[in-house]
């Protein structure tokens, strides 16, 4: 095997691992953190319901929390305030093992 064909494969290894270990552990450790940043105790139960409270608001859709590339995380929370309101929250979180960042967050209305 080529030299150049051996660092090539190594690093696409490395690379996918990497995306795999974020998603495993990062996603859970992010999703810890959101619960907690919406004033949802994520060892409750009220954080394995469907629908997250969130204060001034009628309704909140699921919390999604994906692994988007190697120790990149991303939530994602609809909130939903009368027939023709609605708010898309999504934060963008850098993860390493025992440490959470954010990134940024991005508003978009929804009707």
């Amino acid at each position: 095997m080529k030299p150049w064909l051996r660092w090539l494969a190594i690093g696409f290894t490395l690379y996918g691992a990497l995306w795999g270990l974020t998603g495993l552990v990062g996603v859970e450790s992010v999703r810890k953190l959101a619960l907690v940043e919406m004033g949802v105790d994520a060892s409750s139960s009220e954080a394995a319901d469907a629908a997250l409270p969130h204060a001034g608001e009628q309704k909140t859709y699921p919390l999604t929390v994906t692994a988007i590339a190697p120790l990149l995380v991303q939530t994602d929370a609809l909130y939903h305030c009368g027939p023709l309101c609605g708010v898309d929250r999504r934060e963008l979180y850098l993860w390493l093992p025992g440490f959470v960042y954010e990134l940024g967050v991005i508003r978009e209305f929804v009707h």
